[in-house]
């Protein structure tokens, strides 16, 4: 049952019954309870987030290079519906597990994607350790060739107006952690 079903059924601390059930509106020392089941959009939104736990994966973007396991298809299909609703979201798991190439094949899905009336077409950001910009740089050319990737990284990376020009052509801009804070 969902939290206003269970609050509708339930006994006040008390005992007395729920007179929010009835409409009306129930006191328990200074807090007063009613029954509030949220408006359409935030019903539709719950039902949706649902919804998306329970779908079938996705099929892989168009030019993916690579075949996702079971459980990275739910991943990268988690990762695409959640941002269909508007969320930005982040996988966490153990290492080993194909985070990589679910969001590789998320970023493919993203580039060819087009933008709503809400979103912009913009790159992705990723941001990662120094010491593994060339091993990304390498997995995106391996996985999704397609991409246009913009490093940047280095003295003499873009800045202002022309690095903003470099990351409206790119897909993806890639970067590291100290790089992202220095700019």
């Amino acid at each position: 049952p969902d939290a206003a079903s269970a609050f509708d059924a339930a006994t006040l601390p008390d005992g007395s019954a729920n007179a929010a059930a009835a409409g009306g509106a129930a006191r328990f020392g200074a807090i007063r309870f009613t029954v509030w089941s949220g408006d359409e959009r935030l019903q539709r939104l719950v039902a949706a987030l649902r919804g998306a736990a329970d779908a079938a994966p996705l099929p892989p973007p168009a030019g993916f290079r690579g075949e996702l396991r079971d459980y990275q298809a739910r991943g990268y299909s988690w990762l695409v519906r959640m941002r269909d609703l508007g969320f930005g979201v982040c996988l966490a798991d153990d290492m080993g597990l194909g985070k990589t190439v679910q969001w590789i094949a998320y970023a493919l899905h993203v580039s060819q994607t087009p933008p709503n009336t809400e979103t912009a077409k913009r790159p992705l950001l990723l941001i990662c350790p120094t010491s593994l910009l060339g091993n990304w740089q390498r997995e995106l050319q391996k996985f999704a060739p397609s991409l246009r990737v913009h490093l940047h990284y280095g003295g003499g990376r873009a800045a202002g107006e022309t690095f903003a020009l470099a990351a409206e052509r790119a897909d993806v801009v890639l970067t590291s952690y100290g790089t992202a804070l220095r700019d």
